[in-house]
């Protein structure tokens, strides 16, 4: 999704591969695709399908601007930090008080 390209998705079934994969076909950018049973004419067919079909292309970009929208770890590091300071406050005060 880093280049707006649409896929398609051999997924490995394990992890969040499978998770990433499904999510990629929901959103329409791409086809999920059973590694162990394609057949060659298949994969041809369904190439045939996400270069000719904008729609693909489309819902790529959107993923894409998603993507972007999402916060990295400079963003999410002390947000966390913050939460666990909270919370081991907290922890402290419900052990104090018990």
């Amino acid at each position: 999704m880093a280049h707006k390209v649409p896929q398609i998705v051999f997924p490995k079934a394990f992890g969040d591969f499978l998770d990433n994969a499904r999510y990629v076909a929901d959103q329409g950018a791409g086809v999920l695709v059973d590694r162990e049973n394609v057949t060659l004419d298949e994969l041809r067919s369904l190439l045939s399908r996400v270069v000719g079909d904008p729609s693909y292309k489309a819902a790529a970009e959107a993923l894409h601007e998603e993507m972007l929208g999402t916060p990295g770890p400079n963003e999410m590091v002390p947000v966390l930090e913050r939460l666990v300071a909270e919370n081991r406050s907290r922890a402290a005060r419900d052990r104090a008080e018990s």
